[in-house]
């Protein structure tokens, strides 16, 4: 069922398909944790976007004019993107001219390079987030599409870390969230593509739990050395959400 939800962010709203994969805090949070760590950025590239939750969510609380494109292999997806985009042209019109969606394999970037490359070394923040589970581990869900967004059944870390070093100018930065688990294997990944973490910042679900999320700031082409920030504590004894996760949220 389609639907759609208000961002709570100057009347932003967006599109989303219940039955496939709604958007889920994780989204949230890498789009806070890109804002408070870029100024000023223009040059903006999502990949894995889907219905196109993190562009807007930044392009939404920067409240400036940027130059957004973001991709996505599944075409119902990117028909809910296009759609947010028309629906929020009542609050800003240059949204349709600032945010352009593609609908694509990521793996094209080094196959089709002529249509591609005129992205590459281009832009100032590249984010992503990616499928969290190797393709073959996990629970399998029955429907495909939902693997897809889970599972690394179509593209891998490895993959989207190639891509991010083709799209990203020189000492730029590369954005992800991913399971804190894989921290060791995403952190040497990153590194063989000359994507230097340089800030961390773990998600707990609540106090006294293992982390399940991390958020990962690398720059391209960087030195050795990265902070560790203070953690996020996702909900509190009482199961509601922390202040901390309310003021991410904005409330």
């Amino acid at each position: 069922m389609i639907r759609v939800d208000d961002l709570q962010i100057r009347g932003y709203k967006i599109y989303q398909d219940t039955d496939y994969f709604c958007f889920g805090i994780d989204a949230v949070l890498l789009a806070n944790f890109i804002i408070r760590e870029e100024k000023n950025k223009k040059n903006f590239f999502e990949f894995c976007t889907g219905n196109l939750i993190i562009p807007l969510i930044v392009y939404a609380k920067v409240n400036s004019r940027m130059n957004i494109t973001a991709i996505d292999i599944d075409k119902d997806q990117i028909k809910l993107a296009k759609d947010s985009i028309l629906l929020n042209k009542e609050i800003d019109d240059y949204i349709s001219s600032d945010i352009e969606v593609i609908n694509d394999d990521i793996k094209n970037f080094f196959i089709n390079k002529d249509r591609y490359k005129k992205y590459f070394n281009m832009y100032d923040v590249v984010s992503c987030n990616p499928p969290y589970i190797k393709y073959g581990s996990g629970v399998v869900n029955e429907l495909s599409l939902i693997n897809r967004a889970k599972h690394e059944e179509s593209i891998d870390f490895e993959t989207i870390c190639k891509a991010a070093n083709i799209m990203l100018k020189s000492n730029k930065n590369f954005y992800v969230v991913h399971r804190s688990e894989r921290f060791i294997e995403i952190s040497r990944i990153l590194k063989q593509n000359d994507l230097e973490p340089k800030v961390v910042q773990f998600i707990h679900p609540s106090k006294g739990k293992k982390s399940n999320l991390v958020l990962i700031k690398a720059t391209k082409g960087a030195k050795e050395g990265v902070v560790v920030m203070e953690p996020i504590i996702v909900f509190d004894e009482k199961n509601n959400y922390t202040e901390q996760v309310l003021k991410i949220y904005g409330k």
